[in-house]
């Protein structure tokens, strides 16, 4: 016989202000712990009147509503409606949606992108510093943006939306340097990989840079010469880099292999080659593989590196640990809400990103 238990419960209306927001109190905790509010507002822009919103005051809002799952900047009324969420993180208003749209702009159009550059580099020393590291390594991954805005430009993949660049601290899943773009622009390489040690604390030291045909530039690796730092960067596969490719001899080709010894159905062979634009020839290490779409054809993977001191092998393997960088900038997109755009202006996205 099988006796039912029957619970009962008492109900009562309870006059306490409740959130269905919670998780973001941790995600603010964590922003006031490393004293982001502080350094926000000693380092923005000062607002011209005396009745106006400290810097602040518009960025914790926005922070929340995109790590939120906000999409627009009309989104932030549901951190404005939510009084138990502004109570626990300590909110004491939200500016309207208007309001904070101006000032976005306004910060696109002053010197808001540098000032946030400076709050970057403050806290990207304050993290080394806590880590205590010394020696570090430097990957980078393209990375779009797909966005319906006014002013966006097409991208190589044939929609339209933006083209951030950023270079990626390994060991760290952090990143060093950023640049929000159009989708077409993929200029400025070497300025923008020269920034990167200017922003890096001088008592660290860059080991070994691993990039992709982006950064294939030959005062990129002149650079690198010159500072003494190991590279591995992939090929642009132009003409030059092909009849180097075509003069590797069939006897030279050896089975590609994963650390563990499990053979791939890759092959892989290195040469000599050299740039017209960097006057020191560099190891050329090529991988090939059967054509899918035409087996009596090859596909090829190449990557310039002035590593000596690794083999053909160990070169590949190490240059593959970039691929890392694809899941930081995934928690970066989908966990911070940095693949939404909640503005039209590009200026006022490039604030926000």
């Amino acid at each position: 016989m099988i006796q039912k238990t029957v619970l009962s419960f008492n109900l009562k209306k309870s006059e306490e202000t409740i959130t269905a927001r919670s998780g973001l109190t941790l995600f603010s905790e964590f922003l006031h712990a490393l004293k982001l509010p502080s350094i926000v507002n000693s380092s923005m822009p000062k607002t011209l009147s005396n009745h106006g919103f400290d810097a602040w005051d518009y960025v914790h809002p926005t922070l929340l509503t995109l790590y939120g799952g906000g999409e627009t900047i009309a989104d932030t009324r549901e951190i404005r409606d939510d009084e138990a969420l502004k109570e626990i993180c300590k909110i004491k208003t939200v500016p309207s949606e208007s309001a904070l749209g101006d000032w976005l702009r306004r910060m696109g159009d002053r010197n808001g992108i540098s000032c946030i550059k400076k709050i970057n580099k403050h806290m990207l020393h304050d993290i080394l510093r806590r880590k205590n590291v010394k020696e570090i390594v430097l990957i980078n991954d393209p990375s779009l943006i797909k966005a319906e805005k006014r002013d966006a430009k097409m991208t190589y993949e044939g929609y339209k939306g933006y083209r951030p660049a950023m270079i990626i601290i390994q060991e760290l899943g952090l990143i060093a340097h950023y640049e929000f773009r159009d989708g077409n622009d993929n200029g400025r390489k070497l300025d923008f990989f020269k920034e990167v040690f200017d922003v890096l604390p001088s008592t660290v030291k860059v080991k070994l840079v691993l990039m992709d045909a982006e950064f294939y530039d030959g005062a990129i690796f002149s650079l690198l010469i010159e500072k003494k730092i190991d590279f591995a960067i992939a090929v642009a596969k132009d003409e030059a880099v092909m009849e180097s490719i075509n003069q590797i001899g069939p006897n030279e080709w050896k089975q590609c292999k994963d650390k563990d010894g499990v053979g791939l159905d890759k092959e892989y062979a290195e040469t000599v080659h050299v740039m017209n634009t960097c006057p020191k020839a560099f190891r050329m290490i090529v991988l090939r593989w059967k054509d899918p779409k035409n087996p009596q054809a090859y596909c090829y993977h190449a990557m310039a590196t002035n590593i000596e001191s690794c083999s053909a092998q160990q070169v590949i393997w190490t240059y593959n640990s970039r691929s890392c960088g694809e899941n930081d900038i995934k928690e970066l997109k989908n966990g911070f809400g940095m693949h939404r755009l909640p503005c039209g202006d590009f200026k006022a996205n490039a604030c926000c990103n």
